[in-house]
């Protein structure tokens, strides 16, 4: 005969009523990194398809000013969109490990990060915690994060000091 463990903390808010993770808009940065990254590819591409660089600078020329300005938004777009999938690809500064923020700015994190450690001090198993948080309609990387995130500090890998 098992014992039955202690329900899990009370999390506010079924899974409809939590909003979900917040999209943000691509900052400047990071707009102008994916440009960066997809213009001279594009530049090279269309070099390599109409053979030379005069006929390539005629075809960006004519294709904006021939259709009022809606080439260059055409052209901008493949280059952001080569950027993004070069981005994806290679190293890219745009890209920072995934961590939830510990100082409560995101009440959702919060309450999330709040309910993790709640059912660890209960000792609630991880894997327990990650079913009861799936099955409440949280990602399996916040799930993940929050768990990270709630681990004690004497658990935590640190970094090696010099």
């Amino acid at each position: 005969m098992t014992s039955a463990s202690p329900p899990p903390p009370s999390l506010p808010g079924t899974p409809s009523q939590r909003p979900g993770p917040r999209r943000q808009a691509p900052s400047l940065q990071a707009v102008l990194w994916l440009l960066l990254l997809g213009m001279p590819v594009l530049l090279i591409g269309l070099v390599v398809m109409t053979g030379s660089l005069g006929n390539a600078a005629g075809l960006l020329f004519v294709s904006v000013v021939c259709t009022a300005g809606i080439g260059g938004v055409f052209w901008l777009g493949l280059a952001l969109l080569i950027g993004w999938m070069l981005n994806l690809i290679l190293p890219s500064p745009l890209r920072r490990p995934l961590t939830l923020p510990t100082t409560g700015s995101d009440p959702v994190v919060t309450r999330l990060t709040t309910y993790v450690g709640r059912a660890r001090q209960q000792g609630m198993a991880p894997e327990r915690i990650r079913q009861d948080l799936a099955r409440g309609g949280w990602s399996p990387v916040q799930i993940e994060a929050a768990l990270a995130d709630s681990r004690p500090a004497d658990s935590r890998p640190t970094e090696a000091q010099p």
